[in-house]
C-alpha cells in the first residue's frame, strides 16, 4: 500500500474547500482493471470506499452497523459496493477498515470479492463502538513502554509475530511471549530513582522460558514523543492491520480517541534490562498464595545489575520473539 488511507481521504477532503457537488475520487491502484476499488469523500464530506461491481454480482445491502453504512451506489453508470463513514469522530477506524480492505485486493485484476468485504466488516463492528474511560498518565506511558518494544520487534522479527508475541493487552501475567524468552516491560516518570511497580506475587515468575525485564525511565518535556505519535507509527508499520487495532482497543485505546493522548510529551532517559533468574530480587510467599488478594512493590532498576541498556539489546531479545507457543 502506497500511502495510508487516512491520508489519502485527508487530501480528498482538502480538495472540498471549494465547494463540490459530487465525489471526490481516487483510485486505489495503477492498475487498468476496471475492477480497482477508489477513495471517495461524499459532497458532505463523509468519507466512502467505492468498490466496483461487475453485472454477474448481486447488490449488497448492510445499514445495520454502526457508524458506517454499506449499500449499493451508481455513479455514472458504474455500480459500487459503497461503504460510507456515518460519523465523522470515527474517521481513523474507517480508514484502517478501507486500509485492510485493500489488503484483500487481488494484484492482477484489483478486485475486492464481496466476501472479502463481509468477513473484514464483521472483523471490525466492534471498533466502532464507543470509547472506553481515557488512560490515566501512568497507564499511557506503561502502554508507550509495550509500544517502543514492539516497534523494535516487529524491525527484529515482522509485524505477524511480534504482533503475536505482544500479550500485554491480554493482560497475560507477562508482556510478550515468544518461542525462546519472555519479555515484561515496565516504565516510569521517576526522575530520582529509576524504581518501577511489580503489581502480583508472580508477575517476575518465569513460565516455560526465560524472563527478561525491560525498564524505560521516561522524562517529560515541550517537545518529544507521545502515546499519539508511537501508535501512529506502528499503523504505518502494520498497514493498520486488524489485529493491531484490536490490541489497541483492548488497551482501552480505539481509533478515535488517540490523539487526545498527544499532550503527555516524554523523552527516554535510560533503558534499563535485566534477566529476572534465581538472583534477581521479588517478593516470595509462603502459605496460600490464594488468599493474598493484592500486592505491590516498587524495584529500583537503578541499583541491579543490567544485561543491557541499549535499543540494540533490545532488538537482541526480540529475536526469541521469533513464534507463540499454543
Amino acid at each position: 500500500m502506497a500511502e495510508p488511507s487516512f491520508d489519502t481521504y485527508s487530501y480528498l477532503r482538502g480538495s472540498h474547500r471549494g465547494g463540490n457537488s459530487t465525489y471526490a475520487i481516487r483510485r486505489c491502484s495503477d492498475l487498468e482493471s476496471d475492477l480497482v476499488p477508489s477513495h471517495a469523500v461524499a459532497p458532505n464530506g463523509q468519507l466512502s470506499f467505492l468498490i466496483p461491481l461487475d453485472s454477474q454480482n448481486p447488490s449488497l445491502e448492510d445499514r445495520d452497523q454502526v457508524g458506517f453504512s454499506i449499500d449499493t451506489f451508481t455513479l455514472d453508470g458504474q455500480r459500487f459496493v459503497r461503504l460510507e463513514c456515518l460519523d465523522f469522530s470515527l474517521d481513523r477506524q474507517f480508514a484502517a477498515l478501507v486500509d485492510n480492505l485493500l489488503s484483500h485486493m487481488d494484484p492482477i485484476s484489483g478486485q475486492v470479492l464481496l466476501a472479502d468485504i463481509t468477513e473484514t466488516v464483521a472483523n471490525w463492528r466492534k471498533f466502532f463502538s464507543p470509547a472506553k474511560t481515557p488512560l490515566d498518565t501512568s497507564a499511557q506511558i506503561g502502554l508507550l513502554a509495550e509500544l517502543l518494544v514492539l516497534e523494535v520487534a516487529i524491525k527484529s522479527v515482522g509485524a505477524d509475530f511480534a504482533l503475536s508475541a505482544w500479550l500485554g493487552p491480554d493482560k497475560t501475567r507477562h508482556d510478550f511471549v515468544g518461542a525462546l524468552l519472555d519479555i515484561e516491560v515496565k516504565a516510569t516518570l521517576r526522575r530520582s530513582r529509576f524504581a518501577v511497580s511489580i503489581h502480583g506475587i508472580s508477575q517476575l515468575d518465569a513460565t516455560e522460558h526465560p524472563l527478561y525485564l525491560v525498564g524505560y525511565q521516561f522524562e517529560r518535556t515541550a517537545i518529544g514523543f507521545s502515546l499519539t505519535k508511537q501508535i501512529n507509527v506502528l499503523l504505518e508499520m502494520t498497514t493498520n492491520s486488524a489485529l493491531f487495532v484490536s490490541k489497541l482497543f483492548q488497551c482501552g485505546v480505539p481509533l478515535s480517541d488517540i490523539d487526545e493522548y498527544d499532550s503527555t510529551q516524554v523523552q527516554v532517559n535510560s533503558v534499563s534490562i535485566h534477566e529476572v533468574d534465581s538472583k534477581f530480587p521479588r517478593l516470595r510467599v509462603e502459605g496460600d498464595v490464594a488468599a493474598i488478594s493484592r500486592v505491590q512493590y516498587d524495584l529500583d532498576l537503578g541499583r541491579l545489575e543490567k544485561s543491557g541498556d541499549t535499543e540494540d539489546h533490545v532488538r537482541l531479545l526480540t529475536r526469541g520473539l521469533v513464534a507463540r507457543h499454543g
